[in-house]
């Protein structure tokens, strides 16, 4: 039986003049493609410019642009996948830094 697990390994907070992007770097740990439909920060949708699919066993980065975020606070970031899984990581946002 195929199964989809996708591992959240890490999450960048990148600040712009108008908004931020939120990096968030996943591992396929399945057996099955994972196709990637929607993100969230703190319940707020993300913005994304397609699905993603993240190929069995392999790395991809997810960027959510348009969300806003303040250094030093903690943000659930949560992806979904086309099958209904839901995939969760907290980090606290430093801008322009990787949260491992």
């Amino acid at each position: 039986m195929e199964t989809e697990e996708l591992k959240i390994t890490s999450v960048e907070f990148t600040a712009s003049a108008t908004d931020g992007t939120i990096t968030v770097n996943v591992r396929n740990t399945g057996t099955t493609d994972v196709v990637i439909i929607s993100g969230t920060v703190n319940d707020a949708p993300g913005t994304m410019d397609d699905d993603i699919t993240v190929s069995a066993g392999s790395p991809q980065e997810i960027a959510l642009t348009k969300v806003d975020f303040t250094e030093g606070t903690a943000y659930n970031v949560e992806i979904l996948s086309s099958k209904g899984n839901k995939f969760s990581y907290v980090g606290t946002a430093t801008t322009d830094s990787q949260i491992p």
